[in-house]
């Protein structure tokens, strides 16, 4: 079984509480049938007729009596299972494993009565002896391959024992020599355990998808929960179906700062309500922008956010993306000024490339997904620098090199000394 957290377990024990509903429900239907037969049988063939099959006048009401016990035994154990299902609670596997012993030592026990009462070892090839497999089968409904092996033998053994108490306690004279020599007993008890053994492979197979399913799903809500509201849909499901970890790593990706210019004066003029309703206007269709060219967005501050593209699905062209993106925020930002939405807004972007590290920070508490190194740092300091050339979008020479020609027309800058580096940048002004 898969090892799963306290609350995949607890799903995985509701789905095999609903697996012993359906079970039970199956079972509960075949017996339906077949009591619906025993009943319409001697209409068919007439009361007198029907009754000269039993030699024991008691055996008719034993056999009404049996299958009526076994039906409340199972409507009783349904009745159970779905209160247990409400409650959000599971039965335990000691209840679970006498329950179905219980079950498959019933054709049996039912067979051995009905022989006594009988004295005749022919009702052993009456239809209970069917019910067996039907037992088998459904068994396989526990998800517990170990369960189903268990019954495979207990069936097995009950049926052979019963035979070879039968033939020694009846005998009966025949030329066959599978039943003169007994054989037939144990073929039979050979076949009611290879069932067994079919119904546990069938479990085990069950039990490996549905380990699978909820395994899958809490990595998909895993990845979901630790980004949030950070990437797109579509990033999400990149990353659920490469079966990406969100572990650190250090990959090559472009980091995007935005940044509203003179948003503090502008928010000290205005009324909190007016201005989250210019952040909202302002932003949703700049980050869609992002997440339209496979980025994500990692913080969003009061007057700017952090992007970044490469990661963590990583993408070769993650510059010409970050790039693309860069150049529709600039066209976003026009056309809200000019449809009246926005008042008259300058931003500032700034663009670097490099390699950054990817993982989760915090605990078990809490965890978010972050990026950092001497990338971030540079993007946030180039950003900065659109006041200093009064520019709305900045790019350096790394960016510029993999951009693969979006940024030619871009106006080359010279070599500048950027805060927190000891080396020269290349940078490029656009838009």
């Amino acid at each position: 079984m898969e090892q799963f957290v306290p609350s995949q377990q607890a799903e995985f024990q509701r789905e095999i509480l609903k697996s012993e509903i359906l079970r039970t429900q199956i079972m509960l239907g075949i017996w339906v049938v077949a009591g619906s037969f025993s009943i319409v049988g001697p209409l068919i063939i007439g009361k007198h007729p029907f009754l000269t099959l039993f030699q024991n006048e008691l055996t008719i009401y034993f056999i009404y009596g049996g299958t009526f016990m076994f039906f409340a035994n199972q409507v009783f154990f349904l009745i159970y299972l779905k209160r247990r299902l409400r409650k959000g609670t599971t039965t335990s596997s000691i209840f679970t494993y006498l329950q179905a012993i219980e079950e498959i030592s019933f054709p049996a026990a039912f067979l051995l009565i009905l022989i006594s009462l009988e004295k005749s070892i022919y009702w052993i090839e009456s239809p209970i002896f069917l019910l067996s497999f039907v037992i088998l089968m459904l068994s396989a409904l526990h998800l517990d391959p170990k369960l189903s092996l268990i019954l495979g033998v207990i069936g097995a053994l009950e049926f052979i024992v019963l035979g070879l108490w039968a033939a020694n306690q009846f005998p009966v004279v025949t030329d066959d020599p599978l039943h003169a020599s007994n054989s037939i007993y144990l073929i039979r008890g050979g076949i009611i355990f290879a069932c067994g053994l079919t119904a546990a492979a069938v479990a085990y197979e069950i039990n490996r998808r549905l380990g699978y399913s909820l395994t899958a799903m809490h990595q998909r809500l895993e990845v979901e929960r630790l980004l949030g509201q950070q990437v797109s849909p579509e990033v999400v499901e990149a990353l659920f179906e490469e079966s990406r970890t969100l572990n650190s790593q250090e990959v090559e990706a472009t980091i995007l700062f935005l940044d509203i210019r003179n948003f503090t004066p502008f928010a000290e003029a205005r009324t909190p309500g007016e201005v989250i309703e210019f952040q909202n206007t302002i932003f949703s269709p700049l980050i869609e922008c992002v997440y339209e060219y496979k980025g994500i967005i990692n913080q969003i501050m009061g007057d700017g956010f952090m992007a970044t593209f490469g990661a963590p699905i990583h993408r070769e062209d993650h510059a010409n993306q970050a790039v693309a993106a860069a150049l529709k925020m600039l066209r976003c930002v026009e056309d809200l000024q000019n449809s009246g939405a926005i008042p008259p807004t300058r931003i500032g972007i700034g663009l670097h490339s490099g390699n950054i590290v990817t993982g989760n920070i915090g605990n078990t508490t809490r965890k978010q997904y972050s990026i950092t190194g001497t990338t971030v740092i540079l993007a946030s300091r180039i950003e900065q620098l659109n006041k200093t050339y009064n520019s709305q979008l900045l790019i350096s020479g790394e960016v510029r090199k993999q951009a693969n020609g979006l940024c030619d027309n871009f106006e080359h800058l010279g070599l500048v000394k950027v805060k927190g580096s000891e080396q020269e940048l290349e940078l490029f002004r656009g838009g």
